[in-house]
């Protein structure tokens, strides 16, 4: 539509209710680059800053409005902030930085409104270079540096090492439990490990290496699940991103296989499995 006002021409366009020149698209755009430019990495702002657009030279513009029209221009909002680009792995960073603080799988689920089952949420926060998981329910992001989670006889074994090779068990049980939320019967557990000895409450690391696999696994940092005393399967947890490793341990003779759905000991999660095939 083309209208004359003060012998000059301009444009708009009227579509769903609203009016915007020089059309829809063209006022959206405009929008989200102004607020871009006081966006942080995430492309999330403070809804402070729409104070600029509250008032005009011509008239002014409630928050109200503004605020819907920014949802109709395919923005979100959470916690008095505006995330310009609400996809589900941008709000999943957006309402991370946000919160500052490690969150569950289950509460970043309702925090961005997802209708995707938890299994493949935590597919996507794996998968996901920005994210990292913090202790064994809880994740965050890796610009924060902290430690990432790793295996509960990674974490025994970097603490025993950090204590000069040798320390009170019942301290190193505490200190795990209150640091990365372990179950302490868990923790018990893989403290009985060969790979470990405790004599008068002293726990240390046993001389010599009792499982190749589980060292390999473990200097990579690996997450993973082993089920063989019970006849069941090793798993590593992870996605596609675990290829080149998997490559590396089918070199040395232990082919993994991948499944995207996980099975019922990773709760869903994506993850790689290994049998060791009986002799025949």
């Amino acid at each position: 539509i083309i209208l004359y006002h003060y012998k000059n021409t301009f444009s708009f366009e009227i579509k769903d209710g609203w009016v915007a020149t020089p059309s829809i698209a063209g006022a959206q755009t405009l929008f989200r680059t102004i607020l871009s430019r006081e966006s942080n990495k995430y492309g999330v702002v403070s809804e402070s800053a729409l104070t600029k657009f509250t008032s005009t030279n011509v008239r002014s513009v409630s928050l109200e409005i503004l605020k819907e029209w920014l949802q109709y221009s395919g923005a979100a909002f959470y916690k008095e902030h505006i995330i310009l680009k609400p996809s589900k792995n941008a709000m999943i960073l957006a309402v991370l930085s946000i919160e500052q603080r490690p969150m569950s799988v289950e509460e970043i689920a309702v925090a961005i409104q997802t209708d995707a089952n938890i299994a493949s949420l935590s597919n996507v926060l794996s998968s996901n270079p920005e994210t990292v998981r913090l202790n064994k329910d809880d994740w965050g992001l890796r610009e924060w540096g902290k430690k990432p989670y790793v295996s509960i006889r990674q974490l025994i074994y970097d603490k025993i090492q950090s204590n000069g090779g040798a320390m009170d068990k019942r301290r190193l049980i505490d200190e795990l439990v209150d640091e990365y939320s372990l179950n302490i019967k868990t923790v018990h557990h893989y403290c009985n490990m060969p790979l470990f000895r405790t004599v008068k409450g002293v726990i240390s690391i046993t001389d010599g290496v009792t499982d190749p696999l589980l060292h390999l696994l473990d200097e990579k940092r690996l997450e993973y699940l082993d089920l063989r005393d019970r006849g069941g399967s090793l798993w590593v947890i992870g996605g596609s991103e675990l290829g080149d490793v998997m490559n590396e341990l089918r070199t040395k003779g232990f082919v993994f296989r991948y499944r995207a759905e996980g099975g019922r000991a990773t709760k869903g999660r994506a993850a790689w499995w290994w049998k060791p095939q009986p002799y025949l």
